[in-house]
């Protein structure tokens, strides 16, 4: 039987014949999101964390509505609003609805723009937050994903 060495891990996170031995975990993770439950997954870096999220995803997919959210670079309430409405995009249904949210900020750009990246829309949506309106906001968004079909 040929020798099975360890490769060290680069990059954000493992795929395919590089995430192994994780069932367990998997198996688990499913379960409770099966039953409905909110998890926290907290251990330190490079434990795989998000190589199981992304692992679960691709195995879930058409069952749940699964969107990745980056959070390191959010500093306030507001700022997580904006990276979970930003997280939508790649699901066109979803963002859709997700536009309908904030579409004070983006009908007021939309016949200046042509075409919107994604940082640059980070930015247009952190920049039509106020202190008044990113709860109400962020209270409308979680709505619409609570309510978002899973094939969306």
């Amino acid at each position: 039987m040929p020798e099975t060495r360890l490769r060290r891990a680069h990059g954000n996170w493992v795929s395919g014949d590089r995430f192994w031995n994780r069932e367990a975990e998997l198996a688990l993770l499913a379960d409770y999101l099966e039953e409905g439950a909110h998890l926290l997954i907290v251990a330190q870096r490079r434990i795989g964390k998000t190589s199981l999220m992304r692992e679960a995803v691709r195995r879930l997919e058409g069952r749940f509505l699964c969107l990745f959210v980056d959070l390191q670079k959010s500093h306030s309430a507001a700022d997580a609003v904006v990276e979970l409405s930003v997280a939508t995009h790649p699901h066109a249904r979803l963002w859709e609805k997700t536009k309908a949210v904030f579409g004070n900020i983006l009908d007021k750009i939309g016949s200046k723009v042509e075409s919107l990246q994604l940082d640059d829309l980070t930015v247009v949506l952190r920049s039509g937050l106020t202190l008044g309106d990113w709860q109400a906001k962020g209270d409308r968004l979680l709505e619409t994903l609570a309510s978002a079909d899973p094939r969306a």
